[in-house]
């Protein structure tokens, strides 16, 4: 199932689910966990049945007692659960009318506990509290036929979807019990749990594990292969949703209930390899006095018990956090921003970390991420591997952030004419260059989010790969930069080809519509009216259409071009960036060695101009020819200057020998980029403009037509009618949805989309145009622990980047437009609840 049809679907069973609740007067704390409780069902149902199917195929026939029964231990050899009749999701919807619905379901859960000691006490059994009718609705809800053939992942995403929902509605100890997935997918992605022990302290409904599964699946791996799961959770409730989302994602766990205060169920310290919580902030009433916190080996650092002095459990936490981990493991967890600068015994202990040399990344976070509260967090990254780096100097740290680094072996500069970003500096690994005990990435991605609701920001997919992006260049890779670069390109490319056949349906079905318009007689009163009679502002509207049918051939035009070069440019089979051939590293990205002072043609070019009546090539080069001699036609991509005669395909002359340092060679893009880069910049900048005009064009045009029929009663005209206007009509809004979106389905639309993956490729590549890390003002900045003890041993990002004085060219001030006018109605909606109740109050004070 697509992405899309995916979010349709949870839309569509949460209405009907929260539709049911409102009905039923139950609060979301009440309705959660059954609702919960019938999705586990419908999941372990399906996989049940398609298990069943595939055992009775191998089962052995005897000729006198045919296939034996099927038995708990075959679906057990194939991950499944085995189900007993009266728990499985077909008997229960089959019940008649008459039998005691409630009751079946908790029968039905009862006989799936006896079947499963690691279940007992976990799933619900309070059905019988909901009236017959909403129980049966439930059921129906979740038997769609889309439901029944479903396989587990997808009701893992459903599980999920209706666990963010109930959190955003105030179920389960006001939403705590779920981390939002931005913070956790930002977790898992800088950490990378891919082996060894997970472990979370504070592990709520288990989203940190179930993310980290889908990660390991995204490697082609299995995660029962490489990860051992350990969990701990103060709340029963929240135990047992944890052990339910466990199941119904198709992994294991080991869960324990207790007060990760005063216990510490798995006695782990020291021998996790990753750590992920989203730990409860500034809890009080923590008491010391109890010798379980006393001489709790979590709190050590320096040989010593770190107990703050303030009552407030944050540096509890994070002290737990780094002392659990290996020597070699890593941690990623949530954290109230105020920690971050916490004085006094806090600071202390703070210094200490620091002076290890763990801590390896500071992200701070905006206002509303999580659902019960607005305050800003911070995500803490600490690497105990990173303190065995050893620091290389503050002038290396300092070269690189401009883009390259003296050779270490030799004090030589990069080889010559070899761009920058594909050269490592020879004697040192890339991470002992800029990444070592002695420094920390600062990242302030506060001014970095998607408006969900008026309350609710998250991170898009693209944004949260960005600021993946981000952390690999400080570790040294620079792959992952290069495959999201290339993929945004790739995906704005592909897009490109469907915009222009979207955009030339559109442009013919308008003249189709417009041509059957034009030929209309309505006979009035004796007279012979045409339909510029009938539309007065006809004249008006054809010229208009003939303006927008120059600006989509302009659009169409740019996206056969951008489309091209998702053809001649795409990524390799061997999944390399989109050069046009695959350079060895260090090597310049042509196909073959340019000659000494000659363009990087394919081919050594022919002298002088090419071909009469050749093209600068929109499409392929002909075979020799040079690329682009000679002035390629006004208006015409790829170039928006004019390359001077026989000089090559740049916006300007590279510099003859030695680039410097921080400068790319080529457009201030990485190599290899820039073709693509700039040939979309044009598309971009169409499909920007395009939308509005058109959009208002065909409104215009439908409006008038509207009108015209109500004015001329031409419903009853058997000439119009003749017409099937309706049908023409519905073919254009839908091509035109297509084009434009539609915000009621949150559909952006193919000119949204187009434009936007230009746009996250050129956020990277505008911020590190080497590909790769430098320091970005009011972005990022990696700070030496000299640099945080000069600033009291703080750790908030925001000291250290600075703040971004140069203009953002990249707003959309339309979007912007919109999340504020989200925001007011946010807003609005406080105003008129907080109205209605000073009014209730001030009716009961009797005034």
């Amino acid at each position: 199932m697509q992405g899309k049809q995916l979010r349709k679907l949870e839309a569509e069973l949460w209405r009907a689910a929260d539709q049911l609740r409102a009905n039923s007067k139950l609060t979301a704390s009440e309705y959660s966990m059954p609702v919960l409780g019938l999705i586990f069902l419908r999941h372990a149902y399906n996989r049940f049945q398609k298990v069943k199917i595939e055992v009775e195929k191998t089962l052995p026939s005897h000729p006198q007692r045919g296939k034996r029964p099927l038995t708990k231990k075959d679906f057990e050899e194939q991950n499944s659960m085995f189900l007993p009749e009266a728990s499985q999701f077909d008997y229960l919807v089959a019940l008649p009318e008459s039998a005691d619905i409630g009751e079946a379901i908790d029968n039905a859960m009862k006989l799936i506990e006896e079947e499963y000691d690691n279940l007992k006490g976990v799933l619900p059994k309070n059905f019988s509290i909901f009236s017959k009718d909403l129980l049966r609705e439930l059921l129906r809800i979740f038997n769609k036929e889309v439901l029944q053939k479903a396989e587990g992942d997808l009701f893992g995403k459903i599980y999920e979807y209706f666990l963010g929902k109930f959190a955003m509605t105030g179920a389960q100890e006001g939403g705590e019990f779920f981390t939002p997935m931005s913070l956790v997918q930002t977790i898992v992605n800088v950490i990378e749990p891919d082996h060894g022990i997970v472990f979370d302290p504070a592990c709520g409904s288990a989203g940190m594990f179930v993310q980290t599964g889908y990660f390991i699946e995204s490697e082609g791996l299995k995660p029962a292969e490489k990860v051992t799961f350990y969990g701990q959770e103060k709340a029963d409730l929240n135990t047992k949703l944890a052990k339910m989302n466990l199941t119904v994602h198709g992994l294991e766990g080991n869960i324990q209930e207790g007060n990760t205060f005063y216990e510490d169920k798995h006695n782990l310290v020291g021998g996790a390899d990753f750590v992920m919580a989203n730990p409860p902030f500034n809890v009080d009433g923590v008491d010391k006095a109890k010798d379980a916190v006393k001489r709790d080996p979590r709190l050590v650092l320096n040989g010593t018990v770190n107990l703050p002095k303030n009552d407030n459990a944050n540096y509890l936490w994070i002290q737990y956090f780094y002392n659990y981990l290996k020597p070699t493991g890593r941690a990623g967890f949530v954290m109230a921003s105020s920690a971050s600068d916490a004085g006094h015994s806090e600071k202390d202990i703070r210094e200490k970390l620091v002076k290890t040399g763990a801590v390896d990344v500071m992200m701070a976070i905006g206002n509303n991420f999580f659902y019960t509260r607005s305050l800003p967090c911070t995500l803490w990254f600490f690497d105990r591997g990173k303190s065995m780096i050893n620091p290389v100097g503050a002038a290396l740290v300092a070269a690189l952030a401009v883009g390259a680094a003296p050779n270490i072996a030799d004090e030589q500069p990069p080889h010559l004419g070899q761009p920058p970003h594909l050269v490592q500096p020879q004697g040192i690994a890339p991470t002992d260059i800029i990444r070592n005990a002695d420094t920390v990435l600062m990242l302030d991605a506060r001014k970095i989010y998607r408006k969900v609701t008026s309350k609710v920001n998250d991170f898009s997919p693209e944004q949260l790969q960005n600021l993946i992006c981000i952390v690999n260049l400080y570790r040294g890779n620079t792959q992952k930069f290069e495959t999201t670069v290339s993929h945004y390109l790739q995906t704005a490319a592909e897009l490109a080809k469907e915009t222009a056949e979207a955009t030339t349906q559109l442009q013919q079905q308008l003249q189709n519509l417009l041509d059957v318009l034009r030929t209309f007689r309505l006979n009035q009163d004796g007279q012979d009216w045409g339909i510029d009679k009938i539309i007065p502002e006809w004249k008006n509207l054809e010229n208009e259409a003939k303006s927008i049918v120059e600006i989509q051939n302009t659009l169409v035009g740019a996206a056969l071009v951008a489309a091209q070069f998702a053809v001649d440019n795409g990524p390799s089979e061997s999944g390399q960036p989109p050069y046009v051939g695959q350079p060895q590293f260090g090597q310049p990205p042509y196909v073959g060695e340019p000659q000494t002072g000659q363009p990087p043609y394919v081919e050594e070019p022919q002298t002088g101009q090419s071909q009469t009546g050749q093209q600068p090539y929109n499409g392929q080069p002909q075979s020799g020819q040079p690329s682009y001699v000679g002035q390629p036609q006004t208006g015409q991509p790829p170039y928006f200057g004019q390359p001077q005669t026989g000089q090559p395909p740049y916006f300007g002359q590279p510099q003859t020998g030695q680039p410097q340092i921080g400068q790319p060679p080529y457009f201030g893009q990485p190599q290899g980029f820039a073709p693509t880069m700039m040939t979309l910049e044009q598309l971009a900048q169409q499909c920007k403009s395009i939308r509005k005009p058109q959009d208002k064009f065909i409104k215009q045009l439908l409006d008038a037509m509207a009108t015209a029929t109500k004015e001329y009663q031409l419903g009853k005209n058997k000439d119009w009618k003749a017409l099937n206007l309706k049908e023409l009509t519905d073919q254009l809004k839908a091509l035109q949805q297509q084009l434009s979106g539609n915000p009621d389905d949150e559909e952006p639309g193919l000119l949204h989309e187009t434009e936007y993956f230009y746009k996250q490729a050129l956020w990277l590549t505008s911020r590190f145009p080497n590909g790769v890390y430098a320091d970005v003002e009011g972005l990022c900045k990696v700070v030496t622990q000299a640099e945080i003890a000069a600033k009291d041993w703080s750790l908030s990002p925001g000291r250290y980047v600075g703040v971004d004085t140069t203009t953002d060219e990249d707003v959309d001030y339309e979007e912007r437009l919109k999340e504020i006018h989200i925001e007011l109605e946010g807003l609005n909606e406080e105003a008129v609840g907080l109205a209605k109740v000073i009014s209730e109050n001030f009716k009961g004070l009797g005034i």
